[in-house]
């Protein structure tokens, strides 16, 4: 790895280190709004579930600081700005885990349909030697003719960053461990909200 060009001119002519000598900060990373979701998943519909109507009825971004996703070596990782696009197309992907899905601002499906709320409680990304790990809850509340639940739903992800010399992980790589956390906990929410598809 080259040394700053500061550092190095510092060294040569006193053979020591000047304190104003200045770095660039890490340019900042925003993942995609597009939610790339495992393929294929991991969870599917039993057998017996021919159809789940699922109808989000409240959808929220509830962290406290909803446009920062972490830090990853002194690379600041946010949120895409259009936050409710962004969750919308992340809990589109339990479409591919056998669920009929329809938001409180499109028509009712019927009257069997499974009602929910979700909400992001967290989703954090941080790095450790090689290594970036992320994670995300969501707090479900749903009910249906067969039950309800009321749950805190976690999934993590994690990418190997060995290769790629630390703050040089491209975005590309922290976007792959933000969306593995995701996919995990839609398989978490999927799992939970099928015993209220059976009628």
């Amino acid at each position: 790895m080259r040394a700053p060009a500061c550092l190095i001119g510092t060294l040569l002519m006193t053979g020591g280190f000047a304190p104003d000598c200045v770095y660039a900060a890490p340019e900042p990373v925003t993942v995609s709004a597009i939610f790339a979701d495992a393929a294929p998943t991991k969870v599917t519909a039993p057998k017996d579930i021919s159809h789940c109507a699922l109808r989000i009825v409240e959808l929220s971004d509830i962290r406290k600081s909803p446009e920062m996703l972490g830090v990853y070596v002194k690379r600041a990782v946010y949120a895409p700005q259009d936050r409710f696009a962004w969750l919308r197309s992340i809990v589109g992907g339990l479409e591919s885990r056998g669920l009929t899905l329809t938001f409180s601002d499109e028509p009712a499906p019927n009257e069997s349909a499974i009602e929910a709320k979700i909400a992001l409680q967290l989703a954090w990304l941080t790095d450790t030697v090689g290594n970036i790990s992320a994670t995300a809850v969501f707090h479900v509340e749903a009910q249906s003719r067969s039950g309800k639940i009321d749950k805190f739903e976690r999934g993590a992800g994690s990418k190997m960053t060995y290769w790629s010399l630390g703050s040089s992980a491209g975005q590309g790589m922290i976007q792959a461990a933000v969306d593995s956390a995701f996919s995990k906990s839609l398989d978490a929410i999927a799992t939970d909200l099928y015993p209220l598809c059976r009628s």
